[in-house]
């Protein structure tokens, strides 16, 4: 090989290197912990966008943890349905860990930190909550709730 293709091939393997270093296989991870929370709570991970259930879990001690990937930051909302009533809240989910502490009784003021991106997004969006009876979920729909 000559000098000058050598080096040109030195070149190409080190930018596919940095190429390949940059990119990780990071996941979101987000750990909520509500005070008040009813016995019995679940708590839905749904794509803002579809409509589409990601993920559902019972929160156990006040606590849930949803852990997943997305392929750039969405909106997800998460949706709490117990005996006693429901609620919601949307929130911005990139590829790190998000952490949730709130309050049944107050979720709008639910602490969202850890996250790049839920600082910026929640001063430019209002909080949503929802009431239980205007949601049709059925799995005939596809894992849709609306």
């Amino acid at each position: 090989m000559k000098p000058i293709e050598l080096k040109r091939a030195q070149l190409l393997a080190i930018m596919a290197l940095s190429i390949l270093s940059c990119q990780t296989n990071k996941q979101f991870t987000i750990v909520g912990f509500i005070n008040g929370v009813p016995a019995k709570t679940e708590v839905y991970l749904v794509n803002y966008e579809t409509g589409l259930i990601e993920d559902s879990i019972m929160i156990e001690e006040k606590k849930f943890q949803f852990r997943g990937k997305v392929p750039y930051p969405e909106t997800f909302t998460l949706k709490f349905i117990s005996d006693s009533g429901s609620q919601g809240f949307d929130l911005w989910v990139d590829n790190v860990e998000i952490n949730l502490d709130g309050d049944w009784n107050d979720l709008e003021q639910m602490m969202v930190s850890d996250s790049t991106q839920n600082p910026l997004w929640r001063t430019n969006h209002t909080y949503c909550f929802f009431n239980r009876s205007k949601w049709n979920y059925s799995v005939e729909n596809n894992g849709i709730l609306s």
